[in-house]
């Protein structure tokens, strides 16, 4: 009988040897030629189940006939079944197997634990939590890191927050920001996101060229930027998906934002080519309209102090005066495509 049609026969006959996985019809075999054991497998805990999974599925029991391989079984401990799947493996690894989850892993992914307990991993070495494999594999992945970042990245299970994360530890450790140390045992992922913006808080943002204005106050700094939109309600509080790229434009200069107190409006003035500014926004509370008057006066106070600016930014002036020739392009677009109504779905 083939392999493929022992593991359909073990699986639909005996549904519990499923969570050996890959090794059910092995474990069937051996169960058929010695009963005892599928009573002692009843009650076996999951990490000896893991144990027995990979000792038969490591080349030690290759090498056995039958006899001897249920002779193995029947005299020694799940324990040393894994040490001898897995010469050498940490001590600890039979005791953490009991909070992987089943069916049965491969003995790779066993293995993979072993390396993240010499590693001293400390989502694995906690003692707490389930384990999962595609969790296992995450982890295992950031052993190639550095160790100053392995343990930030490994909360994360999507590869591209992980990329992410490593360009922001990346700059903050060149900034001299990364100051708070990385998170001991399973952190979850908003741990480390909170981290982050403590740690970005700190940075400042180039002084503005120009004399503030009278009432106004520049924001220098990511903590009193996202302070300021915990404050008024809008798009730069710390939740808010926009206010990665305001922290972006506040350190890069980009944008200089001022903060007016008493009407508690937010302005952020934006440098155009030529030596121009533009006032990109201006709002007050939840993003309303600031005052007109304010307005005024702020542009006014601008101009008064040599600053030339523009009634809108160069971007904005662009897309109006290039309006005709999206109007074109989409006219033809249309010339080409059929009408939904003559039956193009």
């Amino acid at each position: 009988m083939s392999t493929t049609m022992n593991r359909m026969v073990s699986r639909e006959k005996a549904p519990i040897l499923c969570i050996f996985g890959n090794d059910a019809a092995a474990m069937a075999q051996v169960i058929r030629a010695a009963p005892d054991l599928g009573r002692r497998l009843a009650l076996a805990p999951r990490r000896a189940v893991h144990a027995l999974a990979a000792f038969l599925a490591s080349e030690a029991a290759r090498r056995l006939n039958g006899a001897e391989l249920i002779a193995e079984l029947r005299t020694h401990h799940p324990r040393d079944l894994l040490h001898a799947a897995l010469p050498g493996c940490d001590r600890r690894l039979y005791k953490t197997l009991n909070r992987a989850a089943l069916p049965a892993w491969s003995l790779a992914e066993y293995a993979m634990v072993d390396a993240l307990l010499r590693a001293e991993v400390g989502a694995v070495t906690s003692g707490t939590g389930p384990l999962t494999r595609a969790r296992v594999a995450t982890w295992h992945e950031c052993l190639g890191e550095e160790p100053a970042f392995a343990r930030w990245l490994a909360p994360f299970d999507d590869t591209a927050d992980r990329a992410g994360l490593r360009v922001v530890l990346t700059w903050l450790r060149h900034a001299g920001l990364l100051t708070e140390p990385a998170p001991e045992g399973e952190a979850e992922p908003i741990a480390v996101s909170r981290a982050v913006v403590r740690m970005i808080s700190q940075a400042k943002g180039p002084e503005a060229p120009f004399v503030v204005p009278e009432g106004w106050q520049q924001l220098r700094s990511a903590r009193e930027l996202l302070a300021m939109g915990r404050r008024l309600g809008n798009c730069l509080r710390a939740t808010d998906r926009s206010a990665p790229q305001s922290i972006q434009h506040l350190l890069t200069g980009q944008v200089v934002f001022l903060h007016h107190a008493k009407a508690a409006v937010l302005a952020g003035l934006m440098p155009e080519p030529g030596g121009f500014w533009s006032v990109a926004v201006i709002q007050g509370r939840r993003n309303r309209p600031a005052p007109s008057w304010l307005v005024e006066t702020l542009i006014s106070a601008l101009k008064a102090s040599g600053i030339a600016v523009l009634p809108m930014g160069l971007d904005a002036a662009l897309r109006a005066s290039l309006d005709p020739l999206y109007w074109i392009d989409f006219e033809k677009l249309q010339e080409q495509v059929p009408d939904i109504e003559d039956g193009w779905v």
